[in-house]
């Protein structure tokens, strides 16, 4: 969801000595213009946008936002959200009734439908820093819940799909002056993965999609990689830096966010620079 507009309710800050303020907290008020506001992203099986039988979504946010600089250069980020969504656009498959083919130029049309109001509420943390010269880490854990304030059934399944906890963290350490060693955790509860893609568009008036739904289990990813800095500077080059990585370390069986197999563990490099 993208803010059309932000009001800040009320402003707090405290400084010590410094460049930096050591905590600030926001309170914002966010007029809402969601992401899909005629719904052409959204298709029924049929591959015919769902525009037509849905209103766009509409809402107000709230966020409440806490930075505070705990020692060093560690810095803490708590911001709290609560969104009052209407219209929520949910998938209604399980619930539809115009499924056979009686149902004539109005097939599928309920497989996406609004719900009257859904209330979403979020948290996320954020936590980085240095612990020591050679060692530098992040932290973030992100949390949501969605309740439906109607009675549509489509309100329960649909939101109930949604992942609920996300946990990304990291490691760099430094091993040599131009050595670094990095490792990166990753952390997805389980949810429901619906998708929808173009696969044939020679014929614009009847183009063909396909459509898919896909249960993605709870997984656990771990990356690793060996970076070396090859120059700060030489001529036009500046910055260039080697990588060497594996991917999915412990070969973790999820989907990606489209809801295709994710790659198997993987051994690469990287080559990158700045002119």
């Amino acid at each position: 969801m993208e803010p059309a507009g932000t009001q800040i309710l009320s402003h707090l800050e405290t400084r010590r000595p410094g460049p930096e303020p050591a905590r600030h907290l926001a309170l914002a008020r966010n007029q809402q213009d969601l992401a899909r506001p005629d719904a052409h992203g959204e298709y029924n099986p049929q591959g015919k946008p769902a525009g037509a039988w849905l209103e766009p979504e509409h809402g107000m946010g709230y966020d409440l936002v806490l930075n505070r600089r705990l020692w060093g250069d560690v810095v803490l980020m708590l911001d709290y959200s609560f969104y009052k969504i209407k219209d929520y656009i949910a998938s209604n498959s399980q619930y539809a009734r115009y499924s056979g083919s009686s149902a004539g130029n109005l097939r599928y049309s309920d497989y996406k439908i609004n719900l009257d109001e859904v209330y979403r509420q979020g948290l996320e943390i954020n936590l980085a820093g240095h612990l020591s010269k050679d060692l530098s880490f992040y932290l973030t854990y992100a949390w949501q819940d969605f309740e439906n304030q109607g009675h549509e059934p489509a309100g329960t399944t649909e939101l109930d799909d949604r992942a609920r906890n996300r946990v990304t963290a990291g490691l760099r350490y430094h091993l040599l002056t131009r050595t670094a060693l990095k490792l990166d955790y990753a952390f997805q509860d389980k949810k429901t993965i619906e998708e929808s893609e173009l696969i044939d568009d020679s014929d614009p008036d009847n183009p063909i999609y396909s459509w898919r739904r896909h249960d993605n289990p709870a997984y656990h990813s771990f990356n690793l990689g060996v970076e070396q800095t090859l120059c700060k500077a030489w001529g036009p080059v500046q910055d260039a830096k080697i990588e060497f990585y594996i991917k999915n370390l412990f070969d973790e069986d999820y989907c990606d966010a489209r809801g295709y197999p994710a790659t198997d563990r993987t051994f690469g490099t990287t080559l990158s620079f700045r002119m």
